[in-house]
C-alpha cells in the first residue's frame, strides 16, 4: 500500500526522557556523546535541560520530576540511535559513566553496532559506518 505524498519534509527536532538525576544524565551524554548543554526549562511539575549535538542532528531533552517520583519506562519505546567515530571507544567510555552494555559492539550488516542502557536505563545504540568514506 502506497501512502499519500504530502509534500512535507521533516526530521526530527529532539528526543525527551526522563532522568533520576538531571546533572548525573548531563555529564553522561556529554561526556559520552559530545552533547553541550543550551538551556535550561522550568515546565512546572518537571525541569528540562536542552542538549544539542557538537553537529547538526535532534537535540536530547531530559526531563526530571521535581517531586522525585520515579522514572518508569514502557514497553512501547526502543533505543534512541546515535552515528559515531569509534562504538568501542564511546561504549567503554560509556560503560566507565554508569551504564549497561545490552549488546556488546559487533560487526552486523557492514557497520560497527552496540546498544547500551544509560544510568537510567534508557537504551542507546551506537552505529559506526565501515565503509572507508563514511563519517558520523
Amino acid at each position: 500500500m502506497q501512502q499519500d505524498q504530502i509534500g512535507v519534509e521533516t526530521a526530527p527536532a529532539f528526543y525527551k526522557i526522563f532522568v533520576a538525576d538531571l546533572d548525573r544524565s548531563i555529564g553522561f551524554y556529554s561526556s559520552c556523546l559530545g552533547f553541550r548543554e543550551q538551556r535550561r526549562i522550568d515546565a512546572g511539575k518537571f525541569d528540562e535541560t536542552v542538549l544539542v549535538p557538537a553537529r547538526q542532528g535532534a537535540s536530547v531533552v531530559l526531563c526530571c520530576w521535581k517531586d522525585g517520583r520515579a522514572v518508569q519506562r514502557g514497553t512501547a519505546q526502543g533505543p534512541t540511535g546515535y552515528f559515531v567515530s569509534d562504538v568501542d571507544g564511546i561504549a567503554a567510555r560509556m560503560i566507565d559513566r554508569g551504564a549497561r552494555t545490552i549488546i556488546s559492539p559487533v560487526d552486523y550488516a557492514g557497520m560497527r553496532i552496540a546498544v547500551l542502557a544509560d544510568p537510567d536505563g534508557h537504551r542507546i545504540e551506537l552505529l559506526e559506518r565501515k565503509s572507508a568514506d563514511a563519517s558520523p
